[in-house]
């Protein structure tokens, strides 16, 4: 936890549109598990991005990939994740990895890599 993180968006179009693709740095507010991939991390972005006139500050990341865990940010490639964005009362609740709140809205892909 408490790692500065550097995240380059990669998809979707629309959402890299919008915001550029960065890089932008995040904080690693705390490591988590998710039940479809198994790694998890909630970051906080330094400046929100925006998405259909709303901002996030707050994304759920995990793996996209079977296998990847967060441990691996110091290996100087990046991690390939799913980002979930998510409002700050999600964020600061007892399991912010809970996702099966859900039902859309912003999400991307992206690569993480420690700064």
């Amino acid at each position: 936890m408490g790692k500065r993180i550097e995240v380059t968006l990669v998809d979707p179009w629309d959402f890299v549109t919008v915001n550029g693709s960065g890089p932008f740095f995040a904080d690693v507010l705390q490591f988590g598990h998710d039940e479809s991939t198994g790694a998890a991390a909630l970051l906080e972005f330094h400046a929100p991005l925006k998405y259909h006139g709303e901002e996030f500050k707050y994304f759920v990341a995990t793996a996209r990939h079977e296998g990847v865990k967060f441990d691996e940010l110091g290996t100087r490639r990046p991690i390939v994740c799913n980002l979930t964005g998510i409002p700050a009362e999600k964020a600061s609740s007892a399991n912010p990895f809970d996702l099966s709140w859900w039902r859309g809205g912003v999400a991307a892909i992206a690569d993480l890599s420690l700064h």
